[in-house]
């Protein structure tokens, strides 16, 4: 036999021999339900991806990401209380859940109940620093006319993250509808810096143009 094609035939049957070393895998229930869960989000089937979720929210290992997942589905379904609800289960298994929280609070706000949403918020800072809940805590002060506290919060957000442009834009918003223009037009300037096609800031800077 001509010894390339016989080198051929060795290689062939080498790799058509199956690997002892890496057997094949199934994917366990658990697996399945979570991937089906998020195959039917993908392609816009809401109800079929919380059917998926069913059977995991009483696992034993897994549950709290089970429970904040349906809270996400539920929100996305516009089903505020029913998302605010199943975020609150997830605390059962992670009192210090931020995950939990900003969704609770995130529930609330979409439903314009302001006061109980700041409230969420106020709670779930004092486990420390987050951009995020600071950020929402200042959508809520905007929308309860709190101008001073909306300011002041804006202010130190800005001051620890000064390359944001969102907390530049509710400190200029606080400072207009307190009177201080100047100070305002100073926060609109700097809004620009960092994100120059922000139209909000370009009317307050120039109306006429």
């Amino acid at each position: 036999m001509n010894p390339p094609i016989r080198i051929a035939l060795i290689l062939l049957s080498v790799v058509s021999i199956p690997s002892q070393a890496h057997p094949e895998t199934t994917d366990s229930p658990t697996q399945q339900a979570w991937s089906h869960s998020y195959q039917r989000e993908y392609a816009g089937d809401l109800d079929g991806a919380l059917t998926a979720m069913q059977p995991l929210l009483t696992e034993h290992d897994g549950t709290e990401l089970a429970w904040l997942r349906e809270g996400w589905l539920l929100y996305s379904q516009g089903k505020y209380n029913h998302a605010f609800n199943a975020y609150s289960q997830s605390l059962q298994y992670n009192s210090r859940s931020l995950d939990a929280r900003l969704g609770m609070m995130l529930s609330r706000m979409a439903q314009k109940r302001w006061n109980e949403a700041e409230q969420i918020g106020q709670t779930a800072l004092q486990g420390g620093d987050n951009y995020l809940l600071e950020l929402r805590l200042l959508i809520c002060a905007q929308a309860l006319g709190q101008w001073q506290q909306l300011h002041d919060r804006a202010l130190m957000l800005a001051s620890r993250y000064p390359a944001e442009a969102d907390p530049w834009i509710f400190l200029a918003r606080s400072q207009s509808r307190l009177g201080d223009h100047n100070a305002a037009l100073q926060s609109y300037i700097h809004v620009l810096h960092l994100s120059p096609g922000n139209q909000e800031a370009r009317q307050f800077i120039n109306p006429n143009a």
